[in-house]
């Protein structure tokens, strides 16, 4: 077989290896793959790893750098996402949370004006009851008791109000804790999606290193076929 078949099939040998190995290596990035490999691929025909391997050497470093970024990248892209969905879900659940306590407190309060306007008007109606001549025994018997009762009341809404608002303050906390972890999930997804991109290039600039190689490689075999005077 002459030389130049030998150099077609092995050729042919290499493209075939490469489009194989490229589809069963890059899940997002196939066809840029495929370009970079076909492109070492054709400058090792060449002979670019005697006449311009640093050039190949950079190219099949890019190439590897490539896969490693797209792999990570489709990782990161995966898992971002199911925080992100986890991230979701806790933000509303903490939507409902703050929404609830705060609700709570707007009621506890209002329990807690009822009962102060009622311990007012029981303590002007003792005034008024005293003003009228009524015996301070007398009172202490039957009015008294009902203002220390709405007294005690008063107090006790006044410690459930306190209560209350320590879990809203809590609620809130919570609440932007779950939106720092969406916000946290969703850069990590945008940050899979940029490390994508560079895979991308990466592949890109392989390629080009390659096609670079090659032209190196063809024009110093140039010279060699023209230094010995070969046809």
């Amino acid at each position: 077989m002459p030389v130049k078949s030998h150099a077609t099939v092995f050729f042919l040998l290499l493209l075939v290896a490469s489009g194989c190995e490229s589809e069963s290596r890059s899940e997002k990035l196939p066809s840029e793959e495929r370009g970079a490999e076909r492109a070492v691929a054709e400058a090792k025909e060449s002979g670019a790893d005697k006449h311009s391997s640093q050039a190949l050497q950079s190219a099949q470093k890019a190439i590897d750098d490539a896969r490693a970024a797209e792999a990570t990248a489709t990782r990161e892209d995966k898992d971002g996402r199911a925080q992100l969905a986890k991230a979701e879900k806790a933000r509303t659940e903490a939507d409902r949370q703050l929404a609830l306590k705060r609700a709570d407190l707007k009621g506890a309060e209002a329990v807690r004006d009822d009962l102060k306007a009622q311990l007012d008007s029981q303590v002007a109606h003792r005034a008024e009851l005293a003003e009228k001549g009524a015996l301070d025994v007398d009172l202490k018997q039957t009015v008294d008791p009902e203002i220390d009762l709405t007294r005690a009341r008063v107090r006790s809404a006044d410690s459930m109000m306190s209560t209350l608002s320590q879990e809203v303050a809590l609620a809130e906390l919570e609440h932007t804790e779950a939106e720092h972890e969406r916000d946290f999930a969703q850069s990590r997804v945008a940050a899979a999606k940029q490390r994508l991109e560079l895979a991308r290039s990466l592949y890109q600039r392989a390629e080009e290193q390659a096609r670079l190689a090659r032209a190196e490689s063809l024009q110093a075999r140039n010279l060699e076929l023209r230094d010995t005077g070969a046809p």
